[in-house]
């Protein structure tokens, strides 16, 4: 992943270490809350949900909503931060990651709700 700047990446592994013990459980609970959430904005019935084939934490979220990049920035507002629309569908790419489990799946769903509602 460094190639030659191996010796130059010691800052960055200094921050592993301090987290390197607890990332795989705390990965598992960010699946569980992505998928937690997930759940609730399905049932909105507003978003739809496209994963990778095979396997994979990326996966991409389709909002009905009147114009997704004015949620995009709505959303910002309430600190929760997403890619820019696919200009012509309106899908934003996803990852999961334990950004997630700063907040709550509910919590969560509700910011994306209000955001797509305007």
């Amino acid at each position: 992943m460094f190639g030659g700047a191996l010796p130059y990446a010691w800052p960055q592994m200094a921050l592993v270490a301090e987290y390197v013990d607890g990332y795989a459980e705390e990965y598992i609970r960010a699946w569980r809350d992505t998928e937690a959430m997930m759940a609730l904005l399905v049932k909105d019935g507003r978003f739809e949900f496209t994963r990778v084939p095979n396997g994979t934490s990326r996966y991409y979220m389709t909002v009905r909503s009147p114009d997704p990049v004015a949620m995009v920035e709505r959303a910002r507002r309430h600190d929760v931060f997403l890619s820019r629309p696919h200009p012509e569908t309106g899908t934003l790419g996803m990852q999961v990651n334990t950004s997630v489990l700063r907040s709550t799946p509910e919590a969560l769903a509700r910011v994306l709700m209000d955001a797509a509602s305007g």
